[in-house]
């Protein structure tokens, strides 16, 4: 993979990780069901940003699915820097945070997830 593959795979799996940051610290385990009923001319869907929101929805579920199926030490280190969590690692994060993120787009897209 070249360096220029490796910026993009990286900012990609940041986009990712980063809805899957904001939806593990959501007070809600509805996973990104509505709260409430749109009505029936739409099945729920009226606009564009309800559309991006059920697309987002799909891909924070992927993304939790990629990261239970990660390494113990990928998944510590993308707690780690995304949720805050504390862990101690053998190798320095700088080092470890590109491998994760490579590892997890590896997995993202087994599932459909570019």
């Amino acid at each position: 993979m070249s360096a220029a593959e490796r910026q993009i795979d990286c900012s990609r799996a940041d986009y990712y990780l980063t809805l899957w940051r904001d939806w593990m610290r959501s007070h809600s385990s509805r996973l990104d069901y509505p709260s409430h009923s749109a009505g029936f001319s739409s099945g729920g869907i009226s606009c564009w940003d309800d559309l991006a929101e059920s697309v987002d929805g799909y891909a924070v579920r992927a993304a939790d699915a990629a990261i239970d199926s990660l390494t113990p030490i990928h998944r510590g280190v993308l707690c780690h820097v995304y949720l805050q969590a504390a862990f101690r690692f053998r190798v320095p994060l700088e080092l470890a945070l590109p491998a994760a993120q490579e590892a997890f787009m590896g997995e993202m897209r087994k599932r459909g997830m570019e």
